[in-house]
């Protein structure tokens, strides 16, 4: 099977790997709260009552990250990890991997080069 398309993007998602992988490191690395991952991510504006405070699609993306369906070149780092610490290290290894990647602090532009170059086509 054939399957053409930009890279970074995911099959059957609405987001592709870089914005996955920024939403996720936002939320799991620099610890922002979910609210504010989707006002800085999502292109959506209005939301449903219910998810004003929460953005479910960050734990849904967080587990298929640790189960390795969405990079899966990258292993998790242990299943012990809970979802959130999964996707941390995972985007962390992401962007180790960059060709110009130097040691210390990763930045949010890194995290989504990192993300969207090993995004592959869906």
């Amino acid at each position: 099977m054939i399957r053409v398309g930009p890279r970074g993007l995911f099959a059957r998602r609405r987001y592709g790997a870089g914005a996955i992988g920024l939403a996720l490191a936002l939320w799991a690395v620099f610890g922002r709260e979910p609210a504010e991952v989707r006002d800085a991510v999502s292109p959506w504006r209005k939301v449903a009552v219910e998810t004003k405070t929460r953005w479910p699609s960050l734990l849904r993306w967080a587990i298929a990250a640790r189960d390795q369906q969405l990079w899966p070149t990258v292993r998790p780092g242990g299943e012990h990890l809970n979802a959130c610490d999964a996707a941390a290290g995972i985007l962390r290894a992401l962007v180790a991997a960059l060709p110009d990647s130097t040691l210390g602090a990763i930045s949010e532009a890194q995290v989504f080069a990192a993300a969207q170059l090993a995004g592959g086509p869906a």
